[in-house]
This record gives structure tokens, C-alpha cells and sequence, in this order.
């Protein structure tokens, strides 16, 4: 067995359907826990849970909190965050190519 540790980002608020609120923004470890498949001919894993772990940042009365979650859920909640993220980039852009024009105008 062994576990895999990797570091999210969330840019903005974000629901996952097995969790019942809404989590804050900011940096998440997913753990994920596999098993090797044996009697394969090539080494595999089998993921057996997928752990989101929320730390705290800057609360002393706030435990780390986990929950067990699906990748599937997790995937879906990553390309949503990316999406506002790349809406606000652009939105940014507009208005600073409007407020550029406006400003030789002057």
C-alpha cells in the first residue's frame, strides 16, 4: 500500500457533493491511498481513497479537518475554479484594454 500526497489550490469558494458546505478558498492536500494489483505484468495501483485535508491557515481554534471524497468530484470542483479564474483574467483584460482607450481619448 501507499499514499500519494499532492497540493490544490482553490482560487475561489468551492462545493464538492460529498462535503454539505461550501470550503474556503486556499491551499488543500489530496491524499490519495492505493493498493498494488497483483499478479499484474506490469506494476499498478488501485486507488483505494482519495482523502481532501484542510489545514488552517492563520486559526489556532480550527482543527485540520478531512473528508473522504471522490477524484471524480475533486476533478469536476479543479476545472470550475479554473474556469471563474480564466472569466476573471478576461474580464480584466476588457477592462483594461477599455480604460486604456479611454485614456487616449483624453
Amino acid at each position: 500500500m501507499r499514499i500519494n500526497k499532492k497540493l490544490v489550490t482553490f482560487n475561489h469558494p468551492f462545493l464538492l457533493d460529498e462535503i454539505e458546505q461550501e470550503l474556503p478558498a486556499g491551499n488543500y492536500t489530496i491524499e490519495t491511498e492505493e493498493e498494488k494489483i497483483e499478479g499484474s505484468t506490469f506494476l499498478a495501483y488501485r486507488t483505494l481513497n482519495t482523502i481532501l485535508v484542510y489545514r488552517p491557515q492563520h486559526s489556532r481554534k480550527t482543527h485540520i479537518q478531512y473528508w473522504e471524497i471522490s477524484a471524480h468530484s475533486l476533478s469536476l470542483a479543479l476545472e470550475r475554479d479554473v474556469k471563474l479564474t480564466q472569466e476573471e483574467h478576461s474580464q480584466n483584460s476588457i477592462y483594461n484594454l477599455a480604460n486604456k482607450i479611454g485614456s487616449q481619448h483624453d
